[in-house]
């Protein structure tokens, strides 16, 4: 299976995650590792990292099934870095984007006059 591991570490947990997952897959990215692996090699790496977890330890496993279908497989340490779907929030704002106050409901006079 394919498989996408993401670190979210801190501190001296982010050479020891790198050290491990250096050992079983290529990195791709400043914190981002692939690989093809069998379900017994997931294992072993989650079972290393979680030797190795502390506070500031935060890696995620993925599944990727196809070009558009990936699952979560296991998050090991902090659960907090990573949203519901184990994906990682890159931004996030409370500043309101859309103004729908603005448009005045204008698109739907469009269907009025047709």
């Amino acid at each position: 299976m394919m498989v996408l591991f993401t670190s979210r570490s801190e501190k001296k947990a982010l050479l020891t995650v790198r050290h491990i997952l250096d050992q079983f897959a290529d990195r791709i990215g400043n914190d981002t590792w692939q690989t093809i692996m069998t379900q017994e090699g997931v294992q072993e790496v989650r079972t290393l990292l979680r030797r190795s977890a502390t506070k500031s330890t935060a890696v995620s496993c993925r599944w990727i099934r196809s070009r558009n279908r990936s699952q979560l497989l296991w998050v090991v340490g902090n659960r907090d870095k990573f949203n519901e779907e184990g994906l990682v929030p890159v931004n996030t704002t409370r500043k309101n984007i859309l103004h729908k106050e603005w448009e005045g409901g204008w698109p739907y006079l469009v269907n009025d006059i047709l």
